[in-house]
């Protein structure tokens, strides 16, 4: 990797069905096509930690970080609290 990059995604990323609209996915490509491992929050999944407390955000964010570390360049990860289906 050149690095990690974590993007937190906000509802102007997404369409209607929660799919990356094709401006965040061709970001999404070109950082990865430039060997930068690309780490996704999107809203829906933070927003659910909202109440959890610090402690449970920095779950979150050590599990995305360690699925990252597990993959493949530029491979786009979540941590998946919540399905995205």
């Amino acid at each position: 990797y050149a690095g990690i990059v974590i993007e937190v995604d906000g509802p102007s990323h997404y369409n209607d069905e929660r799919r990356l609209r094709p401006a965040s996915e061709m970001i999404r490509r070109h950082l990865a096509l430039a060997g930068w491992a690309v780490l996704s929050v999107p809203y829906w999944e933070w927003d659910a930690l909202k109440s959890k407390g610090k402690a449970r955000k920095a779950e979150y964010l050590t599990k995305l970080l360690a699925r990252a570390a597990g993959s493949k360049p530029g491979v786009a990860q979540s941590a998946a609290v919540h399905s995205r289906e």
